[in-house]
Parts: structure tokens; sequence; C-alpha cells
């Protein structure tokens, strides 16, 4: 009798585990399908598109499954019953957060509007019908079912370009449309310019002069910076006519996006797509190694917690990339910064000892030079910026052809500043070989 009895217990085992794994084989051939009707709505998927999937119910607890994608231009969705077939598909042009939807049936006729808010881990809205005498509350939270197929968007890269007369221009295009543009002399002057695209190839960028060394309100416009050769038109805001330069693009670097799961701790990463293997294994082993000490400082509750990384470039060529992390934590709305210097030759990490003689009064000198330019950066602020700057360290750098670009942390008021100390100051202290020789501007 115990003997029948383990062999149907066991039997039962094979039965239930057949009926799971068929039905976890279903999900995924659920949402690969459903990503793929999502990707089909877009004119270019191939500029890649963002795709977040949502479970969640309705305000009669309706269960259903929301596919949600965008390009920064435009939302585009579909709303799912849970056994699969199609509901609405969802239509609006991007925002962040705030979201405004048209409701199509099948056919592409308008049944109604949504309207909601989308946040990191969920996705909460109210649908009406055309003449809005009927309402549904909508309630979702994000899974990360089928997320492998997530893309990072086409619109998110890193350029850099140089003049006739030695000065480069490194450009950094957000998905938000936002751009960040440096303009680095072969002396290290470093004049940092905001701003934003309105296009979606950001042919026509307007930016404005956000370096407080020189205390100018500059604009910058330029003939867009989707093509190798571009115009740059600096000017001050009475001005009509500025000074005009050309620059000629010298290295172009988009973004790779990857997904990170550890006990209920999901990370969206944003990560220099250099298709390097040592280096793509040292950013994955640091992510993991960044959410284990999350995890080890955060007791996380029975629910899903959602983070992300950002990631500033400050160089690259073939042999060498410089940059920041910037970490985002459950427990801080200041993300934290991690600042990398990598040889892509060598396949290591880089220290100041990789460029400089290792000696106490070498750096005790490389220091004393970082402070005099954080007094000279700082000097014409107001006093509560100069308060804050003058508290921070500037112990975050990078190497750029110019020099040691030194950064302060993020303030949520003040952003983040930086300066570069030039080799022509440090040329004593260099090391004559090495790392070095791949990245310095000679």
């Amino acid at each position: 009798m115990l003997e029948k009895n383990r062999d149907l217990r066991l039997a039962l085992k094979i039965i239930l585990s057949a009926y799971l794994w068929s039905n976890v084989v279903l999900l995924q051939a659920q949402d690969k399908e459903a990503w793929n009707e999502v990707k089909s709505l877009f004119e270019n998927p191939e500029n890649g598109i963002w795709v977040q999937y949502y479970l969640g119910k309705d305000s009669r607890s309706v269960p259903f499954k929301l596919v949600l994608a965008y390009d920064n231009h435009e939302y585009k969705g579909i709303l799912y019953h849970i056994d699969g077939s199609i509901q609405t598909y969802f239509e609006g042009d991007y925002s962040p957060e705030n979201i405004q939807f048209v409701c199509l049936d099948n056919k592409q006729n308008r049944i109604g509007s949504f309207k909601g808010i989308r946040k990191d881990s969920t996705l909460n809205g109210e649908y009406f019908n055309n003449d809005k005498t009927e309402a549904t509350i909508y309630t979702f939270k994000r899974t990360l079912s089928g997320q492998e197929n997530v893309q990072c968007s086409g619109l998110e890269y890193f350029k850099r370009f140089e003049s006739a007369d030695q000065i480069e221009l490194f450009v950094q295009h957000h998905e938000d449309h936002s751009v960040e543009a440096d303009f680095v002399s072969h002396t290290g002057n470093i004049l940092s310019y905001k701003g934003n695209c309105p296009q979606s190839n950001c042919s026509k960028p307007l930016l404005r002069l956000t370096s407080f060394i020189q205390r100018e309100h500059k604009i910058l416009s330029c003939s867009g910076f989707d093509s190798n050769t571009i115009e740059i038109n600096e000017r001050l805001p009475m001005d009509n006519c500025g000074k005009k330069t050309t620059f000629i693009q010298q290295g172009q670097l988009h973004l790779r996006c990857q997904y990170f799961t550890k006990d209920k701790y999901h990370v969206a990463t944003k990560l220099p797509d250099v298709s390097h293997r040592s280096f793509d294994k040292w950013l994955d082993e640091l992510i993991l190694a960044w959410i284990n000490q999350v995890l080890s400082y955060n007791a996380l509750e029975e629910r899903q917690l959602y983070s992300s990384n950002e990631v500033d470039l400050d160089f690259y060529n073939q042999d060498f990339i410089s940059g920041i992390l910037w970490f985002k934590e459950p427990w801080s709305a200041t993300p934290r910064p991690y600042h990398f210097n990598y040889d892509l030759r060598s396949n290591k990490l880089l220290d100041l000892d990789d460029f400089f003689v290792r000696e106490k009064e070498v750096m005790d000198s490389i220091f004393k030079l970082r402070d005099e330019w954080k007094e000279n950066l700082t000097k014409d602020l107001s006093m509560e910026e100069r308060d804050f700057f003058e508290k921070d360290k500037f112990d975050i750098w990078t190497i750029k052809s110019q020099g040691i670009c030194f950064h302060s942390r993020f303030s949520p008021v003040y952003g983040v500043r930086k300066f570069i100390v030039p080799f022509d100051q440090l040329d004593t202290y260099l090391k004559k070989s090495g790392s070095i020789k791949k990245i310095i501007a000679r």
C-alpha cells in the first residue's frame, strides 16, 4: 500500500509539473506574440523601442495584461484579457509620467480615451468611452515577463567631434530628447551646454551654456547631431550672428539595455554598447555586486522593487573608455556615482597610478591643483551653491584626452559641476608609456 501511495504521489507530481511547465511555455509564447503584435504597430521599430509588461485589473476586479511600448515620440499598446484575447489598442504622444491615450478597437475605430500616471513599477488610470457616459478604473503593476526583448532607444547615444583648431565636442543624447554637450579646448577649458531636441532626428537642437567658470549666458544652435559633419553657431542671446565652427565626428557609441533580477529586486540598466567581452563582463559583475550591496543594506518587503541606472560617458576610442554610472537606490532620491576609466586593450580598470608616478608628493600636487580649480569654479557662485560645492570633495574623476576631469556629486537643485586639470600642468608627473599614450591629445 505504501509503495502504491508513493507511486501515486510521484505520478501526481509529474502531472502537476507538466501542467505548470505547459502554462509557463504558453505564457512565454503569449509574451512573444504580444511583443511582435505591439512592435508591428510602429513604422520604424528598428530604431529602437522600449516595451513594458503590466498585469492588473479593472474596477470590477477583471484581470488584464497591458503591453505598452514607446520610442520617445509616441506610445503604442494593447490591452489584453488574461486569456490572451485583445480588448483595446492604445496610442498617444510620449510623456514619461502623465499619459493620455486614444483607445481603438481592432478596426482602428476610436472607442474612448485613457488618462493616467505611469511610475517605475505601476501604471494607474481611468478609461472613458467616447461620450464619457461610462468610466472604468484600471490599476497595473509592472512585471518583467518578456523583458529580455527590450531594446534601448536608437536615440540614446554618445558622439565625439573635433574641429580644425583641436576643440573637442562630446555630445550625449538621452531618450527624453535632452542633450548634453561639452566643448573642451586643447588646454582643458571646458564649456558645458544643456538643451533639447524637439525633432526626431535631432536636426535642430537648441542648447544653453551651463558652465559656471565663465558667467556667460551663451546659446548654441547647430545643423544637427545626426550627421558626421556639423556646424555649430555659438552666440549671446541678443546676438543674431555669433561664431560658427565646423566639427567632424570622430566616434559614436550607442547604449545597450539589460535587466538584472535578484530576490524581487529588478534593475533596468543602460550601459555603453562597446561590444567588448571583458568590458561587458566587468560591467555585468559590477551591476550584480551593486545589487548584492543594496540587498544587504535594505530588507525587501513582500513586494517587487524596481531601480535603474544612467550612464554619462566622458571619453571613448578604440583603446579607452571613461564615464560615470549613476545608481538609483531604493532609500535615496539622489543617485550614487561610480566613475570608471577602462583600458580596452589591457582589459583592466585604471587608477591614478596607472597614469602618474605613484609618490605621495605627486598625489599631493595633483590634489592641490584640483583644489585650485575647484576654488576657481565656485568663487562666482551664489552663497547657497558655493556652500554645496565647497563641501563636495570632487573625488569623482575621469580621464579625457586633455586631462583629468573632476566631477561633483549630483545635486537635485544645482546638478553636476566639473572641470579639467590639463595634462600640461601635470606633465612632470606623467608616466611616459602605457595607457596614457592611448588617450592624450598631443
